[in-house]
C-alpha cells in the first residue's frame, strides 16, 4: 500500500499522464492530417527521384513513429498511475483532485476522478486545461 507522500504523487502523475495523453493523441491526429504519407512513383527517372522519396518516406515514418512512442509512453503512465491508484480510492467513490504539481499548463486544474468498478477514470476537467468531460 503506497504511503501518504506516495498517494499524492500518483495522483500528480494520473493528473500529468492525463493531459499528456490528450495532448500526444492531439499532435498525433495533427501530424497525420498535416503531413501526407509519400506514395511512390510508379517508375522511378532516376537514382535522384527514388532518393528523394525514400527520404520523404523516413521522416514521415520517423515522425508519425516518434507521435506514437510519445502517446504510448503517456497512455503507460497514465495507466500506470491509475492501477496503483485503484486501492487507494474505493470502488464507487470519487474524488475532487486540485493539481498541486510541477506543471504550469495543469496548475489551478480541477480533476474529478472515480474509482469505477477497480478502473481509475478521470471524469471530469475544469481549470486552466480548460473544461472538458474526459
Amino acid at each position: 500500500m503506497p504511503s501518504t507522500e506516495e498517494v499524492v504523487s500518483l495522483f500528480e502523475r494520473l493528473a500529468e499522464g492525463w493531459q499528456e495523453r490528450k495532448d500526444t493523441d492531439k499532435d498525433l491526429s495533427a501530424y497525420r492530417n498535416r503531413v501526407e504519407k509519400p506514395e511512390p512513383a510508379p517508375l522511378f527517372q532516376d537514382l535522384d527521384a527514388l532518393l528523394d522519396y525514400h527520404q520523404r518516406r523516413l521522416e514521415y515514418v520517423q515522425g508519425l513513429q516518434m507521435r506514437k512512442e510519445a502517446n504510448a509512453n503517456a497512455v503507460a503512465d497514465y495507466e500506470d498511475a491509475a492501477e496503483r491508484l485503484v486501492g487507494v480510492l474505493p470502488q464507487g467513490s470519487h474524488v475532487y483532485y486540485d493539481y498541486q504539481g510541477t506543471r504550469k499548463d495543469l496548475r489551478g486544474t480541477r480533476f474529478t476522478i472515480e474509482n469505477r468498478h477497480a478502473k481509475i477514470m478521470v471524469l471530469d476537467v475544469v481549470g486552466s486545461t480548460g473544461s472538458s468531460p474526459a
